[in-house]
């Protein structure tokens, strides 16, 4: 039950973050994709 409202709104911060702030993303988990977009 948690997991689905957890999904639901992982993906938005998720999306929201790599828009407003690439380095709080990269610290959460996208460290390979943010070194990539920096490349």
């Amino acid at each position: 039950m948690d997991l689905s409202g957890n999904t639901g709104k992982k993906p938005m911060l998720f999306k929201r973050v790599n828009d407003e702030q690439p380095n709080i993303d990269q610290t959460i988990t996208t460290k390979s994709v943010s070194i990539d977009t920096r490349s």
